[in-house]
């Protein structure tokens, strides 16, 4: 029973097919016993109809059908965009010739060989991935027919990609035939201008003659923008459906930044670079797999997959490195223009709010060595995450000079003003690794905390809108009283006297606490406590622009100490300025006056550097002692000025 309800579904799908064909051949026949006119209108209307686009023939037409080899010649052809997009033109073609041949399928006729004197293309794709060279609103769909041969000369090529940040102007030819007769290879090659710099692209693929349906497609791509340059060999498993392809593939040149001018994707500037990996796409879904990177004597690998398919990019994947250098990155780490004019200061960069509310993120890096300036993180780790518009660096953890730093930030953009947090923890830090043995007279092991909130459209911004607290403690170490940089300065009384010493004097306790608000960070108590001297200090530090404005003051244990001066920093975080300020004018009050400011919040703040602090035994000594003393209030020291 179920063999011949098959044969019968057979024979009336068989005729069914026939009939199709049967109807589709009267129609045209008619059309051209009526007229080519006739002909061109009904073409006219089937394309309309098939793609929902404009189809006009506004010069001679002639369609020879009932041949051995049929063709279609048109002039002043003109294809416009598909409805789901502006109303505009995508081709312009002066000659279009269609060379068809007859099958005993459905259609009857199959598209054998395209030539395309003079075209226009004028290629657009919005931001929300809607491009007119798409088949339909949802993506670009199987592809176009199989064909056995192409002739497409110089065409005029306009690209305006705001989905990839692609902006091409240039001409580009297609060919694929022999002389000889023999299958030839397609070749594609185009030249123009690609985000505002000259490139050029080859293509070169597998005979089009030789094209089977299901048999894979090979082809390898090869694109230059000045010393940069893009190479892969690529397969398209399903010709010539791009919805699903893969290969390896190769970028290098003098700076990552240059691969905006390849492929449209904004990368920082660097060193010279070369990456390397395979690429995977299948539908919207695509995988950037073993990837590996050296950027200047940095490396980088890992993979990456971003997928589409929810209509919301979502990039997930782990990147790691064996050595990473942050001079590797940025400005001036790539070679300089010769003769280069020096460059006004650019504003502070925005933060690029599209970017962050347009694709999601969850990303882990690690570094088994991670370079800043002269110090080494090792290891590094670290979580990025971006959901709808909220970015979280999360457990980044570093080794560093004995301890470890961990850190934690938050950026909301969906508010009409970014809102940002940071929370950055350093914990026993070992200052004579960390600021080099021979160049510092500091030892010890410093612990930390910044605790920061912030509003703005730019790192700068927010900066300069931060409220916090930022604190260090200092349990214990030494300072080595012979110390260049500062003996240098000629220091009198109590404070040169220590600093002047050959020996090594005990550093029982040392706190720094500030308070920020609108991005200045005010002094709430600066003190070091060590046998002889009580070092206390206050001033102001302006996080947007880093600049100093800080004032220490000794306080001698002893009466045969005479202080005659204090010392004045100045200048910014990164180039400190160190001074004398005026003599005579401070008030010495003794130890007592330095540890009356801190003898309240001590125990707090070292609580909140790190609740495993808040018992400290040399602190606690502090405290003990300024008990006895009686302790002497903190409006004793604003007596004292500040600055010179």
């Amino acid at each position: 029973m179920a063999l011949e309800f098959l044969k019968a579904w057979r024979a009336r799908g068989l005729r069914t097919g026939a009939w199709t064909l049967l109807a589709a051949v009267v129609l045209f026949a008619a059309a051209l016993a009526w007229g080519e006119s006739h002909a061109r209108t009904l073409l006219l209307h089937l394309v309309t109809a098939r793609t929902g686009r404009e189809a006009r023939i506004e010069g001679p037409f002639a369609l020879r059908l009932f041949t051995r080899d049929p063709v279609l010649n048109a002039e002043q052809v003109l294809i416009g965009n598909p409805p789901w997009m502006e109303a505009g033109v995508t081709a312009r073609v002066q000659v279009l010739s269609l060379h068809l041949k007859w099958q005993l399928s459905l259609p009857p006729l199959r598209l054998q060989h395209v030539e395309a004197q003079g075209a226009e293309l004028t290629l657009v794709r919005d931001a929300q991935g809607h491009a007119n060279w798409h088949m339909g609103p949802q993506g670009p769909g199987r592809g176009p027919p199989l064909v056995q041969g192409v002739d497409v000369p110089d065409a005029h090529v306009t690209l305006r990609d705001e989905r990839r940040h692609l902006d091409f102007n240039g001409v580009v030819s297609a060919l694929d035939h022999s002389d000889s007769g023999e299958p030839g290879g397609l070749r594609i090659r185009g030249q123009g201008r690609l985000n505002g710099r000259a490139a050029s692209f080859t293509l070169e693929g597998d005979p089009l003659a030789a094209v089977r349906a299901n048999v894979p497609y090979h082809f390898e791509f090869r694109e230059t923008s000045g010393a940069a340059r893009l190479t892969a060999h690529l397969e398209l498993p399903r010709p010539f459906d791009l919805r699903t392809l893969h290969g390896p593939f190769e970028i290098m040149g003098p700076s990552l930044a240059d691969v905006y001018f390849l492929v449209g994707l904004h990368l920082p500037e660097s060193s010279p670079f070369t990456l390397g990996g395979g690429f995977e796409r299948e539908q919207k879904r695509f995988v950037y797999r073993d990837l590996a990177a050296h950027i200047g004597k940095s490396d980088l690998g890992g993979t990456l997959q971003v997928d589409s398919s929810g209509g919301r990019a979502h990039v997930t994947g782990g990147l790691s490195s064996h050595l990473l250098l942050l001079s590797d990155f940025g400005k001036g780490s790539s070679a300089p223009a010769a003769a280069a004019e020096p460059a006004p200061e650019a504003p502070p960069a925005p933060i690029n709010i599209a970017a962050l509310k347009r694709s999601d993120w969850n990303v882990t890096y690690k570094a088994a060595a991670l370079q800043l300036g002269s110090q080494v993180l090792k290891p590094a780790s670290a979580a990025l995450s971006i959901e709808q518009g909220v970015l979280r660096v999360q457990d980044l953890h570093a080794g560093l000079a004995g301890g470890e730093i961990t850190a934690d930030a938050r950026l909301d953009v969906t508010p009409n003003l970014p809102q940002g947090t940071l929370e950055v923890r350093v914990r026993e830090l070992e200052l004579a690794e960390l600021t080099g043995s021979g160049r510092s007279g500091f030892g010890g092991r410093l612990s930390a905390r910044v605790k920061l909130s912030g509003a703005g459209r730019s790192v700068h911004d927010l900066l300069s809108t931060a409220n916090g607290t930022a604190a260090a403690l200092l349990p214990s170490g030494t300072l080595r009283e012979s110390t260049a940089e500062l003996t240098s300065l000629d220091l009198n009384g109590a404070l040169g006297a220590l600093l002047k010493s050959h020996e090594q004097t005990p550093i029982r306790c040392g706190v720094a606490s500030f308070d920020v608000q609108d991005g200045v960070a005010a002094a709430r108590s600066l003190l070091l406590d060590t046998q002889n001297v009580l070092v206390s200090g206050g001033g102001q530090v302006h996080l947007d622009s880093e600049a100093l404005d800080l004032t220490l003051q000794g306080h001698p244990k002893h009466p045969r100490l005479a202080l005659h001066s204090a010392v004045s920093i100045r200048g910014t975080l990164r180039h400190p300025q160190v001074s004398l300020s005026g003599k005579g004018a401070l008030v010495q009050a003794g130890a007592a006056v330095g540890l009356g400011i801190v003898l309240t919040p001590l125990a707090a703040l070292l609580a909140f550097i790190d609740p495993g602090l808040a018992h400290n035994a040399d602190c606690e000594q502090l405290l003990e002692e300024a008990r006895a003393m009686g302790g002497v209030p903190a409006e004793r020291l604003a007596q004292a000025p500040h600055s010179p």
